[in-house]
């Protein structure tokens, strides 16, 4: 999918089952409209892998990315601005006892920019619920985060399900989150380093598992251990 333009709809782009090894590129443009509106869609009843994103544009989307059962993805030097609650959603299917059903892995994130508005939540939300048969995590690199003046965004990198396990967030800049700039959940054995946690309305900058391994971060408020 190339140099796609998509204007005021739900739903940019659908990807609904099984489809592997695609991409969408070459300056695509999704501008969104809708209450629940998402940039792009990954669903469907079976595991998705492959797909890269690069220098995509997300515009005014509730939800930028929202992906379930989908692992092995690039998201490469795109931008998501004026997202209204989550910029990127990697989590498991509401179903996840059912059998054959896995989580979001091996996400490559990285030279991204993503920007909050409104009353909004995460930039980054990872809530993986079935264990990683992959045993790699998502990589969260060198990205921009921050959040529009006169907005309010909760988290920068939100890291709650517990079986998000070994993601790796470094090199990134956070400004202007509320709670945290940074979170992870215990039992995950996250790597944090080398962050630039700028925001100015929180007092805690980063709030951490003792799991995680900490190291080289610049931060304006404290760093509190769960």
């Amino acid at each position: 999918i190339m140099s796609l333009k998509v204007y005021y709809c739900n739903v940019g782009i659908e990807i609904n089952g099984l489809s592997v090894n695609n991409e969408i590129s070459n300056n695509t443009s999704l501008l969104l409209a809708g209450e629940d509106s998402y940039g792009i869609h990954f669903t469907g009843n079976v595991p998705t892998e492959g797909w890269r994103i690069i220098n995509t544009l997300i515009f005014g989307a509730k939800f930028g990315i929202w992906a379930e059962q989908t692992s092995h993805i690039n998201i490469l030097n795109s931008m998501i601005d004026f997202c209204g609650w989550i910029g990127v959603y990697l989590g498991s299917p509401l179903n996840s006892l059912e059998p054959n059903k896995i989580g979001c892995y091996n996400w490559n994130i990285s030279h991204n920019y993503i920007a909050m508005t409104g009353n909004a939540g995460s930039a980054i939300y990872l809530n993986n619920s079935i264990p990683n048969i992959y045993f790699r995590g998502n990589k969260i690199t060198n990205n921009d985060f921050l959040v529009y003046p006169d907005s309010y965004a909760d988290r920068g990198v939100h890291q709650e399900g517990i079986e998000s396990k070994y993601d790796l967030i470094q090199g990134n800049s956070f400004l202007n989150f509320r709670t945290f700039d940074i979170e992870t959940a215990v039992g995950t054995y996250a790597i944090v380093a080398n962050n630039f946690m700028l925001s100015d309305h929180n007092t805690i900058s980063c709030y951490v598992s003792d799991d995680t391994k900490f190291s080289d971060n610049h931060t304006k408020g404290n760093v509190v251990v769960k």
